[in-house]
């Protein structure tokens, strides 16, 4: 639940250097239009605030399999009119702590 939290801080805080320590090398994930993305696609050139900006943790859930865990809740976005994004997030236990392999996030209807 940290991860998600400190990468959510991170991108409406534009921290470029902490999103690149939370995001894997090897990170893939999915947009909402359906494309595969890779680290590069998702951690900014230049620190600036991202997309998250004012947004809030929802209800998450949380398993952890021995150093890899799935997290699954809602992300809260500060936009009027107000709306929901769920989340799934795979993060693993590294040398350098944990960090996001995988994620895909999908608008709530």
């Amino acid at each position: 639940m940290k991860v998600e939290r400190d990468w959510l801080a991170a991108d409406a805080k534009g921290d470029v250097t902490s999103l690149r320590q939370i995001i894997s090398d090897d990170f893939i994930g999915s947009s909402f239009e359906g494309q595969v993305l890779s680290k590069h696609d998702i951690v900014p050139e230049q620190a600036g605030p991202g997309g998250f900006a004012g947004a809030t943790v929802g209800d998450t859930n949380v398993r952890v399999f021995g150093d890899t865990a799935v997290l699954m809740g809602v992300i809260n976005m500060a936009s009027t009119p107000p709306k929901q994004i769920h989340v799934t997030l795979v993060c693993q236990k590294r040398p350098q702590g944990w960090q996001m392999i995988a994620a895909e996030l999908t608008h709530v209807q």
